[in-house]
């Protein structure tokens, strides 16, 4: 979208979806991930040469696990690694 003569603004996102599945490598019935969604948003200000761009990650603040291990020699200690909560950022940047 422009702003004016010499700006432009850029506004976009995406979002994707992961099934149910497990989380070891033996499936174990205790290391799954039910499935969930994730959503990312960003806008960005063009000026000439120049841009600044904000982003935000996980915008539904999602607690989602990403790999799971079963440590069967210890005790059969059950260990889950969960993703990246909602996280944001902004780049100023100059283009060449």
């Amino acid at each position: 979208m422009p702003l004016g003569d010499k700006a432009s603004l850029t506004l976009g996102g995406d979002a994707r979806f992961v099934d149910k599945q497990f989380l070891s490598i033996d499936n174990r019935p205790g290391l799954t991930e039910n499935g969930y969604w994730l959503g990312n948003l960003y806008a960005q200000v063009d000026m000439g040469q120049f841009y600044l761009r904000a982003m935000v990650k996980n915008v539904g603040n999602t607690l989602y696990k990403t790999d799971g291990q079963e440590f069967s020699s210890v005790g059969n200690i059950q260990t889950v690694y969960y993703g990246d909560p909602r996280t944001w950022n902004v780049t100023v940047g100059v283009k060449f």
